[in-house]
């Protein structure tokens, strides 16, 4: 089965209000993080570049999960419905766990935060971003009496959950 390569830019100097830039924004200097869903890596290549961060990635998707490798301090491949969190990644603490855009892809998306939260430091936050299903482009389309499923977006035909 070939797996959709989500090749998000980000645009953290154009859009403050971007979800990856609210999120790059909330991390610190010199951090450690996984990157849950990290896509091709563009948040993860930022914190490194910018914020000398020691960022870890985690896909199911291994044409992403080779590039990763690439450019992260390391990077899992994992079906997080399917399997337990590698240990390597599991033994590991991070001071933010970074789920954008990815829990809606996710049947047992609470499972999968419950799992992860023992991995934080002590002052460790989980950083989520969703798509917001009420955005009035979506409603309009609704309204319409229409609910497409794109290949990337809002109505992602991958999202399992709205929120």
């Amino acid at each position: 089965m070939s797996l959709h390569t989500y090749k998000r830019i980000h645009r953290i100097d154009e859009d403050p209000n971007d979800s990856l830039s609210l999120i790059y924004s909330k991390i610190t200097s010199e951090s450690v993080v996984l990157d849950v869903g990290a896509g091709v890596g563009t948040l993860g290549e930022a914190l490194i570049a910018r914020k000398s961060c020691q960022v870890y990635a985690l896909t199911h998707n291994i044409e992403e999960h080779a590039a990763l490798r690439e450019t992260h301090s390391d990077a899992y491949l994992c079906d997080l419905e399917r399997e337990p969190l590698p240990a390597k990644a599991a033994e590991r603490r991070y001071d933010y766990i970074v789920c954008a855009d990815v829990l809606e892809h996710l049947r047992n998306a609470e499972q999968v935060l419950a799992a992860l939260l023992p991995l934080l430091t002590k002052k460790g936050l989980v950083l989520v971003s969703v798509p917001n299903v009420t955005y009035a482009g979506v409603l309009a389309v609704l309204i319409g009496g229409r609910f497409p499923r794109t290949l990337e977006g809002l109505l992602d035909k991958t999202h399992v959950h709205f929120f």
